[in-house]
């Protein structure tokens, strides 16, 4: 579709849900039964009239009648598109100065109003930011419509600790300021705490609204508004450092408990390749690796597939190549989502590259050889040998041995070969594996 067609199709889509649109289709519809009554009546009078008297006479009762209607019609459609268009005008003007999901005002409104209020009567002013930590996570782990409820529920919580007299706004994405007249440093600090602790009151499916709060007054008229708001930043950067690491702590532990609700069968599988990768990378003597943070990447590694559906997670049968293809996505979404908790890391390039194989065929990237994390590497063993050691509706379990036997066909094709030597001979042979 070229892009001339895809804005005019916008465009008539606008003009079919505008008033005046659907108040045009109205009167052609009115215009078309209009012109279909004249001429079905003026039959119909000739049919039933047997003088030209009596024609004449109801066809001037039927054209007054007729100019009646019409006109009464005419002030009814005229009168619903005014109003339509008012209250179109209305929500228009709402939205200039309103943030349209929180209903809040939004920056431009607070951008018109720091000219105001920066006086004499005013002071002091405090200025407190509040910022939603873990809301990127959330919405990858869970989608941005639950990201959206949280902020509602955020917006809620500081309208209740706030008066009426203060100015609440949505300051950009996942970020609250809050403009306070007459309001010293002490006040500012306790309206601050009170509004964190009603955010951590808020909750949606285990996830609590976990607010980082920064505040600044203004003691003296400056004349410089934005100079409180850039300290209350900086004080809510400062405290976020140490916040947004428990809450994505807990963030990501909630994650893992709803994916293993959803399939209880995950759960004992990420706990035993957890293990699995911490044996290995003890047994390869990998001093460059924590066994522990090894441990914890492996137990990790399909978080992803919270975004899969359930249906497709829980399937008895074999997969279809569309599940398949559903399924191949949970590497690039479990890095997306622990991306905002760990950045571009080990951790992360870990989780990403967990189904890459040695010679290159395997997925999100086709990475061959070293090109693959060492990290993901382990993985890849480990998440082979349990997924082939496990009940799987689908085909029947492997013995150890079996399973070993499988892993060494492999290696060099699917598996990095010195690792996986490692893993049968010191792993799988000596009675270590799970």
């Amino acid at each position: 579709m070229s892009f001339r067609k895809k804005i005019d199709d916008r465009t008539s889509y606008r003009f079919k849900t505008s008033a005046a649109g659907q108040s045009v289709r109205q009167a052609l519809l009115y215009l078309f039964l209009g012109c279909l009554w004249i001429l079905i009546s003026d039959r119909f009078v000739d049919y039933i009239s047997a003088t030209q008297d009596r024609i004449l006479l109801i066809s001037t009762l039927k054209g007054i009648g007729y100019v009646f209607v019409t006109a009464v019609i005419f002030c009814l459609l005229m009168y619903r598109a005014i109003k339509k268009i008012l209250k179109s005008n209305q929500d228009i003007a709402f939205l200039a100065y309103h943030d349209g999901l929180t209903g809040l005002r939004n920056r431009k409104y607070i951008e018109q109003e720091l000219a105001g209020i920066d006086s004499m009567t005013n002071l002091p002013l405090s200025v407190i930011i509040g910022d939603i930590n873990g809301l990127r996570l959330v919405n990858e782990a869970f989608g941005h419509p639950f990201g959206n409820e949280l902020l509602k529920l955020a917006a809620g919580a500081i309208r209740e600790v706030c008066r009426d007299t203060d100015i609440i706004s949505r300051w950009s994405s996942d970020e609250f300021l809050i403009l306070l007249p007459c309001t010293d440093a002490k006040t500012a600090a306790e309206l601050a705490e009170r509004m964190k602790e009603a955010c951590s009151l808020c909750r949606i499916r285990s996830i609590n609204v976990d607010m980082t709060l920064g505040w600044c007054t203004e003691e003296k008229l400056s004349g410089r508004a934005y100079d409180v708001i850039n300290e209350a930043e900086n004080m809510m950067y400062e405290h976020k450092i140490v916040d947004s690491k428990s809450m994505h702590s807990r963030t990501i532990k909630t994650i893992m408990s709803t994916l293993h609700e959803k399939n209880p069968r995950e759960a004992a599988h990420s706990n035993r390749v957890g293990e699995l990768c911490r044996l290995l990378c003890e047994a390869a003597g990998l001093g460059s690796i924590d066994s522990g943070m090894m441990s914890m990447i492996g137990y990790l590694h399909d978080i992803g597939k919270i975004a899969i559906d359930d249906e497709i997670l829980n399937k008895e049968e074999r997969l279809t190549e569309t599940e398949f293809a559903a399924i191949r996505q949970h590497p690039e979404i479990g890095y997306r989502i622990l991306l905002s908790a760990y950045g571009v890391s080990d951790i992360t390039q870990g989780i990403l590259s967990h189904h890459e194989r040695w010679d290159g065929q395997g997925y999100p990237k086709g990475l061959k050889g070293e090109e693959i994390p060492l990290i993901s590497r382990i993985i890849t063993i480990a998440d082979s040998y349990d997924a082939m050691t496990s009940e799987r509706p689908y085909k029947q379990r492997m013995t150890a041995a079996q399973a070993a036997a499988e892993i060494e066909a492999y290696a060099g094709r699917q598996f990095d070969p010195v690792l996986a030597k490692i893993f049968i001979n010191e792993v799988i042979r000596v009675g270590t594996a799970i």
